[in-house]
């Protein structure tokens, strides 16, 4: 006869595999990226209920503790799409305490990377630091020269947001290196979607708009609509900066349709702003 606690096991793995299946459609781009959404969201409370279970019982339970640390891996990209960043902040530091009891170094990076990414998110960029640096000594520790690659991502973004752009142009670049060794094509011409952003944020519009000119297109290849989006928008308040309106009001609403598709009501707010800007400048001029 079946126990509560195989019970609770069983229902734990099953999950975890259901939140694996929807991140494995995210990452694919496109259609498939929405179709995974969707199959996350008509599970998410069972998802969260499993997830919930096993940090609870990760101290004194074995499986519970490997599965909390599976769980946070598992929905590694699609989590930060639907979580909300303080609630994912809690889901990741179980995960971290899981990862460490048994010993996975490279989950324990990943998600150390993504628990800073998320106080960058949260405007605690100062605290991010020191995660990424740990994050980053357990990458080139373990060889994992991918893991590395975004952890310099992350912490380009992290001094970014703490007004260094130099230090953040510097860890970027190595970012893109990293990526350009792996040949790792997508990721390379996010890293320089970010790089055109410092430069955005740095004054110099001109700079920013050349490397998004460049690099949208290949984002563009791989369906990752939230990439897309960011990029988009970035590179239309960039167009803003020098005058080019109607190219603006074109890029910004291709940002607001793919912020539509995810349901991400927060960018979709974000790109209306921005469009009823450049309406008000296009009547200006």
């Amino acid at each position: 006869m079946t126990t509560v606690r195989e019970a609770q096991c069983r229902h734990a793995a099953h999950y975890k595999n259901i939140l694996n299946s929807a991140d494995k459609l995210y990452v694919r781009g496109g259609g498939l990226m929405l179709r995974g959404l969707a199959f996350l969201d008509a599970e998410m409370e069972n998802v969260r209920a499993a997830f919930t279970w096993c940090a609870r019982n990760s101290k004194t339970d074995r499986i519970a503790c490997l599965l909390s640390a599976e769980f946070a891996f598992a929905g590694a990209y699609i989590l930060e799409a639907r979580l909300h960043p303080k609630v994912y902040l809690c889901w990741l530091e179980d995960s971290i305490s899981a990862a460490r009891r048994t010993g996975n170094r490279l989950y324990e990076a990943a998600f150390l990377t993504n628990k800073a990414l998320c106080q960058i998110a949260l405007s605690q960029a100062s605290l991010s630091v020191p995660i990424l640096e740990q994050a980053l000594l357990i990458s080139r520790e373990i060889h994992d020269r991918r893991g590395e690659g975004i952890v310099l991502d992350a912490l380009g973004s992290a001094y970014s947001s703490l007004g260094l752009p130099d230090r953040a142009l510097e860890q970027m670049q190595l970012g893109v290196a990293i990526k350009r060794e792996l040949g790792d094509r997508i990721g390379e011409a996010t890293a320089w979607a970010n790089i055109a952003c410092i430069h955005k944020r740095s004054g110099d519009a001109r700079r920013a708009i050349e490397l998004y000119e460049e690099w949208l297109p290949v984002i563009r290849t791989a369906g990752d609509f939230k990439s897309i989006a960011l990029a988009a928008i970035n590179l239309g308040e960039s167009y803003l900066h020098v005058g080019r309106v109607d190219d603006s009001l074109t890029v910004i609403d291709e940002a607001r349709l793919h912020f539509r598709a995810l349901n991400d009501r927060k960018g979709e707010c974000s790109t209306i702003c921005c469009l009823a800007k450049c309406t008000v400048d296009a009547r200006k001029s």
